[in-house]
């Protein structure tokens, strides 16, 4: 009954209201457009190649897969991998991921377009991310007896998908199209088994702490700053992804904390660093120096020329892309967005062994949660309380405890992307080409 009301209700309903958004709504229009040209192109792999399909929503879910696919690329030359998207978003800026074989968009979900799609990219393994599901997609690859795993399994973010009777029994249905699900935690290994699943569950952690462990590795090789441009006994304190609100509160505290005495040095990376908002950054810090002219001063400058340039000024980050290698730099950190929709990414910050603050819109981030939890995240109100957690933090001692709970929570964490490619690698061993 519930296969009857996706197909002959939803999907016609879901078409009509697609027709109509593509006339008004850019991304929709874009993708509609391209998807079928795109997919014409696909290449076809070479006969000895396995093909090992992933799909993820858009770009959030896809740095989930990009840890696993990086690592199967690592230690196998014998896969050609296809990467699909449903959103304009995610294809546009990761259609040039280079350990992609074939990055294309994802049809909408009919009978018809699953078995299209299927049979010209004929996986040999499906890899779904988080909670993109798709019925037909999903039915077709069971009936051909192909593989599915869905990876960073997460509770779905709708509850009528679980709460009301109808989509209950169809979210039961789809979820047990999956060989195996790989959770993010127990709560959700827990929400799967009592909403009825019958695949078999494993819980594991979320593969973007491996993908930041990474980074991590490789960043503090290669450092956009050096250290030694800073004065040894100042603090540098990074405010990643920041919005306006933030940076009021920050300014205000530390120009309090440095009347005295200039003891910190704030390294602001806007959310967003358009010619506006980095204008109107610079008016409230006179004085202030972009990233840009500091990277060009240091190729023609000596650095203790430079240094003395820059004495007691803020730095304002003009670029993006470099958030993740100048959290390697930070005594502290503060992670913007939760004064608006919630707080950006704790992850990175986390794992370079540093205390970190954000404003109270966080439960948006179960990371963000569980580090306040363990006391290496404090939430951030208004000044006042910024102020007071920033003198909390001139003291080393209380510096260091608190950097180290966040590091050893990232520390902890790691270790999924590993156990992901040993259960497709254990697949391939019983696929013959």
């Amino acid at each position: 009954m519930s296969n009857f009301i996706y197909n002959f209700i939803i999907i016609p309903i879901a078409r009509i209201i697609i027709f109509f958004l593509r006339l008004i709504n850019p991304k929709v229009s874009e993708r509609e457009k391209n998807w079928k040209t795109i997919f014409e192109s696909y290449p076809i792999p070479q006969d000895n190649k396995k093909v090992i399909w992933f799909h993820a929503a858009s770009m959030g879910e896809f740095e989930q897969a990009k840890p696993v696919i990086e690592e199967l690329k690592g230690i196998r030359n014998d896969l050609f991998i296809v990467c699909s998207f449903y959103s304009p978003s995610g294809y546009q800026n990761q259609k040039k991921y280079k350990f992609a074989d074939s990055v294309v968009y994802l049809p909408f979900d009919t009978k018809k377009n699953a078995m299209l799609f299927i049979n010209k990219i004929q996986p040999d393994i499906a890899i779904f991310v988080r909670y993109e599901i798709w019925h037909n997609f999903l039915s077709e690859l069971k009936n051909r007896k192909i593989p599915v795993i869905l990876i960073c399994a997460t509770i779905p973010g709708s509850k009528y998908l679980y709460n009301n009777i109808f989509f209950r029994s169809f979210t039961i249905t789809n979820y047990n199209f999956f060989e195996k699900l790989f959770t993010v935690g127990t709560e959700h290994t827990d929400f799967f088994i009592k909403l009825g699943v019958k695949s078999s569950i494993e819980t594991l952690n979320d593969t973007r702490f491996d993908r930041v462990n990474k980074s991590i590795l490789q960043n503090s090789k290669n450092e956009i700053l050096p250290k030694e441009l800073f004065k040894e006994k100042e603090l540098i304190f990074v405010a990643g992804s920041s919005w306006e609100t933030d940076e009021n509160i920050i300014l205000e505290s530390v120009q309090k904390i440095n009347s005295e005495l200039f003891k910190i040095r704030i390294v602001f990376v806007p959310h967003e660093p358009t010619e506006e908002h980095l204008r109107l950054l610079k008016q409230k810090i006179p004085g202030s120096v972009l990233l840009s002219k500091i990277l060009t001063d240091l190729e023609s400058m000596p650095l203790e020329k430079l240094k003395a340039t820059l004495h007691n000024k803020h730095i304002i980050v003009d670029s993006i892309g470099k958030l993740l290698h100048l959290y390697s730099l930070a005594d502290f950190a503060y992670i913007g967005g939760a004064f608006g929709a919630g707080v950006h990414s704790v992850v990175e910050p986390a794992g370079y062994f540093i205390p970190l603050a954000c404003g109270p819109k966080m439960r948006n981030s179960p990371d963000a949660v569980n580090l306040r939890v363990l006391g290496a995240l404090q939430i951030i109100s208004n000044e006042k309380e910024m102020y007071i957690w920033l003198n909390d933090m001139l003291d080393i001692t209380k510096r260091n405890s608190t950097g180290k709970i966040a590091g050893e929570y990232v520390m902890h964490s790691i270790g999924s992307t590993e156990r992901i490619v040993s259960e497709i690698n254990e697949l391939l061993t019983k696929i013959r080409k």
